[in-house]
């Protein structure tokens, strides 16, 4: 392809369609990767959300088998984030324990609720702690609509006390759990282990665990992207030369993924941060 000028054509159009369409996907796969690749670096953040007395730090200490939340019968105990580290599967999860989500006159307990939300709105995946002991507030609901969009997983809890309403009434998928005698809360984690693998699977089995491979990586695929648009719109008929560039553009963001060429911004980047002595 880089010499059109002699007038030789050593690559069929369909042939320059098809390995571009080959290099797209397994490239995307890989982009698609990166959110996994840093969950497994960085690790996935995991909140319970609920109404006040929902059963969230009861459900907390059985996840982690372990008392590092105060329970209490009093609304409002939680006041503040509390975490704990937890290995589910590939990842090494950091759970947190909320404060209840409503409305409050305590300046204490509103800072409380703000970092709840806050904590929602970063959470790799939330699970909503309902109480299955009394009745759906239109709190619950509030706090399911909230986690709405996101990765969610409902917990039902209280199990071992009879049961207001039938899970169904909140979602099919709900889950029963009691903390008290420990039922369901090998079912809450294998839901979400599950959920935090869904949709990783790749062909490549390889994951993206560094941010500046993974930009280079994406520039490669949009570079391939490009020369596959305006090959396809041209009917084959783009002249070769303009392809080639797009792939050379794309090679070279891979030749720095793989070491094969160091740009004098990292080396630069490498000595500053690094003594590297003689």
């Amino acid at each position: 392809m880089d010499f059109p000028d002699e007038g030789y054509h050593f690559i069929e159009p369909t042939e320059v369609s098809a390995a571009l369409q080959a290099l797209r996907a397994r490239l995307a796969r890989l982009v698609d990767g990166r959110a996994r690749g840093q969950l497994v670096r960085e690790g996935a953040r995991i909140v319970i959300a609920g109404t006040p007395n929902a059963g969230k730090s009861s459900l907390f200490n059985a996840l982690l088998g372990a008392d590092r939340a105060i329970v209490s019968a009093t609304p409002g105990t939680t006041r503040d984030l509390v975490s704990a580290r937890l290995v589910l599967g590939d990842y090494v999860a950091e759970l947190v324990d909320t404060a209840g989500l409503r409305e409050s006159d305590d300046a204490v307990e509103q800072e409380g609720v703000r970092r709840a939300g806050q904590a929602m709105g970063h959470a790799h995946l939330v699970i909503v702690a309902i109480d299955g002991s009394r009745p759906v507030l239109p709190g619950d609901r509030a706090v399911l609509a909230r986690a709405a969009g996101g990765r969610v997983v409902i917990a039902v809890t209280k199990a071992d006390l009879p049961a207001a309403w039938p899970l169904e009434d909140v979602a099919r998928d709900a889950l029963a759990v009691s903390a008290r005698t420990g039922a369901g809360v090998g079912d809450v984690i294998t839901r979400v282990t599950g959920a935090l693998h869904e949709g990783d699977a790749s062909a490549d089995h390889v994951l993206v665990t560094n941010q500046r491979h993974g930009a280079l990586l994406a520039a490669a695929l949009s570079h391939v992207e490009h020369a596959l648009a305006h090959f396809e719109a041209s009917g084959g008929a783009l002249p070769e030369e303009f392809v080639a560039a797009d792939v050379q553009l794309a090679l070279g963001a891979l030749d720095e993924v793989t070491g094969r060429r160091t740009p004098d911004g990292l080396l630069h980047e490498i000595f500053a941060r690094f003594c590297i002595g003689k």
